[in-house]
């Protein structure tokens, strides 16, 4: 049987994001080695809200719309890139010597066209070394991985809805398996960074979130003791993903030979038990207003953060106490403008597009925003 669930019923989901873009921007600052696990976080998250968005649409209408997913995207993440990107170019312009403005621009099509962490992969896969990319930019190589994967999934998932239920959780847990898998053999137990950018060796997080939204599509939802387990779990779930965040196992090789696959099941069990488990403890600090505005401005955050802390760093005249202060404080600021002077507008257009003239009833027809790095 399929379920009733709607995303937009579960407001601890925002506080998912908001914990993984705080996850992030504490790793900038320094003060987690491993920060980069709050990506990995946004990406199961993001797979685990766009296809529970897809399979509602498909069960209150009947049929996926691809163009209309594809312009809902585009509502909401373009706008603020496109401002952001053309505020660098801007400021590189006028404030930078001229040939890190061509440096800018070299990098702002490959981040408008979704295809930027492909450049980074194929400089470290060819260990070209040095400095080869404008220093506000380097964050955004997530976008495009996670553009990447929904630029195939939509109509991947149409064509499997038309199989069975157990063959699309094998092709799911095949996905996941296969990444992992390759991760390990291409390893040499060093640092890897080009498999670290490559969508090809990175998008597993996405599957897993889609497994969860295919497991509460057909209507899974513990109860009792199952209930009760699985809200521990997803607490235990953040405290083990927040402790291997602290030292930087990048450096080690260790993630690319299983840590990987072990955060993405830590994320998707954390997402399960917040969705699962409205009574339980960790899901009163994600449903926290400051854990939920946070996430609803994830997307702007982790667009605006990088840059502001690079800005800010360069400057020589804040010390080392001041400078976090000035910087989370600077980004608060320019985050809050961009989303509810440019951001929401374009969410409510968004939100308005796709939607059933005549929903089913006991369906809620509504959507949640998807998370992107959205990150």
């Amino acid at each position: 049987m399929e379920s009733n669930f709607s995303v937009n019923r579960v407001p601890a989901l925002d506080g998912v994001r908001g914990l993984a873009i705080l996850i992030v921007i504490i790793a900038h600052l320094g003060l987690l080695q491993g920060g980069n696990f709050g990506v990995d976080l946004f990406f199961v998250l993001s797979g685990f809200l766009i296809t529970s968005i897809l399979l509602q649409e498909q069960r209150r209408n009947g049929v996926i719309s691809i163009s209309k997913f594809y312009l809902r995207r585009a509502l909401r993440l373009l706008p603020a890139l496109f401002v952001f990107v053309l505020s660098v170019l801007l400021y590189t312009f006028i404030c930078q010597p001229f040939p890190k403005f061509l440096l800018a621009v070299s990098d702002a099509w490959r981040i408008a066209l979704y295809c930027f962490n492909w450049q980074i992969t194929l400089e470290y896969g060819h260990h070209i070394m040095g400095y080869v990319h404008h220093e506000m930019f380097p964050h955004l190589w997530s976008l495009s991985v996670e553009e990447q994967f929904y630029l195939i999934w939509p109509c991947l998932l149409l064509l499997l809805l038309k199989k069975s239920r157990s063959f699309v959780l094998y092709f799911l847990l095949a996905g996941m398996a296969a990444e992992g898998i390759a991760r390990f053999i291409s390893s040499d137990g060093g640092p890897s960074y080009w498999i670290y950018f490559s969508t090809l060796m990175h998008s597993d997080g996405l599957m897993y979130g889609a497994l969860v939204a295919w497991i509460l599509h057909w209507g899974y939802m513990p109860k009792g003791l199952s209930r009760t387990t699985l809200s521990w779990v997803g607490a235990i779930s953040l405290v083990v993903l927040l402790l291997v965040s602290i030292p930087n196992p990048l450096n080690t090789g260790a993630a690319y030979r299983g840590l990987f696959s072990f955060v993405n099941l830590l994320c998707a069990l954390l997402i399960a038990s917040a969705i699962w488990c409205p009574q339980s403890p960790l899901r009163w600090f994600l449903e926290s207003k400051p854990m939920t505005w946070i996430g609803k401005v994830s997307y702007g955050l982790y667009i605006w953060h990088y840059p502001v802390h690079v800005f800010i760093g360069g400057l020589a005249f804040f010390n080392k106490f001041w400078e976090p202060v000035i910087i989370i404080g600077l980004t608060l600021i320019i985050t809050s403008i961009s989303y509810y002077k440019l951001e929401l507008p374009f969410l409510k257009l968004k939100d308005r597009i796709g939607h059933a003239k005549k929903p089913q009833p006991s369906i809620d027809s509504t959507e949640m925003e998807p998370v992107n790095i959205s990150v």
